[in-house]
């Protein structure tokens, strides 16, 4: 290609270049406050980059890559940076004007915000056919959060007369820890204004539901705090309230409290969810992150 401008233009007719061409100098297209599209396709069916200048938008139809580096690039006014920090797991940023570096990631998880509070970690559905071989929600378990919130909503088991349960599970294998290891106690009222009080001691898993015997239609709700999962006498503890609609009976726990008191040279890095005997019939569960400021 000579040197100097070149101006390729064309009213009628789309203009086209044929082969490998080389610009070793600026290219502009368009000029201030009048643009043009500018479009790249990729290998791939529907795959491409495209400056839509109408919109003034920048559109990527496929997923985009950030190499990892040490720390951010020089700031600039009125500009802030996302990049991918060098840890491992590696992490991404954002940086603003002002330099101060904000990690959007941390692990396998959200980062916890600087002010504290809670941070989403998973929602997922109780599958239907995983009763007595239990859904595992595992690996959850950051350093960087004191506790978890756990919200379980609508829990119903298809089978009737059974309890619903909890095991903790390793951080080594993931294995479920069992052994009669478990502790718990739910202290509460049924409708009729009865009291209702369980415990059991030296379980091999933990209840968060009691078995009430048979009837239809029994759907649960729960809200735990659960810690202690990684300390070093591992007493991992589940502490909240639950209600528990059981056909025309309603059991509204004001307590729960669970522990597993075992195996002190275990750590746990998230919890497996069974039923007695037979499936789940639906609900679902959240886990949020309690992070400190």
């Amino acid at each position: 290609m000579a040197k100097g401008t070149i101006t390729i233009s064309g009213e009628a007719e789309a203009q086209a270049l044929v082969g490998a061409t080389t610009a070793t100098g600026t290219f502009t297209v368009g000029v201030d406050d009048t643009g043009h599209d500018v479009k790249f396709f990729g290998a791939t069916s529907g795959k491409s980059l495209l400056w839509d200048e109408s919109a003034d938008e920048l559109l990527l139809a496929g997923t985009m890559k950030i190499k990892e580096q040490a720390a951010a690039d020089a700031d600039t006014a009125a500009y802030g940076q996302i990049w991918v920090d060098d840890a491992v797991p590696n992490a991404l940023y954002f940086t603003n004007d002002a330099g101060n570096d904000i990690a959007l990631t941390s692990g396998s998880a959200i980062a916890a915000s600087s002010g504290g509070g809670l941070v989403h970690l998973v929602t997922a559905n109780l599958p239907t056919d995983a009763g007595t071989t239990g859904t595992t929600f595992n690996n959850f378990y950051d350093s960087s959060y004191t506790s978890y919130h756990v919200v379980m909503r609508d829990v119903e088991m298809a089978n009737d007369g059974i309890s619903f349960r909890m095991l903790f599970n390793k951080t080594s294998d993931q294995s479920e820890e069992g052994g009669a290891n478990y502790w718990m106690a739910i202290n509460g009222y049924k409708h009729t204004g009865a009291v209702y009080n369980a415990s059991s001691v030296d379980l091999a898993y933990g209840v968060l539901i009691p078995n009430l015997g048979n009837a239809t239609g029994e759907v649960g709700n729960l809200m735990l705090t659960i810690s202690g999962m990684q300390n070093s006498a591992v007493f991992a503890g589940v502490f909240g309230s639950l209600s528990w609609h059981h056909n025309t009976s309603t059991l509204i726990a004001g307590s729960l409290a669970m522990q597993y008191h075992g195996n002190a040279g275990t750590s746990f890095s998230g919890f497996t969810l069974k039923t007695e005997s037979g499936n789940f019939a639906g609900g679902s569960v959240s886990i949020y992150g309690h992070a400190t400021s």
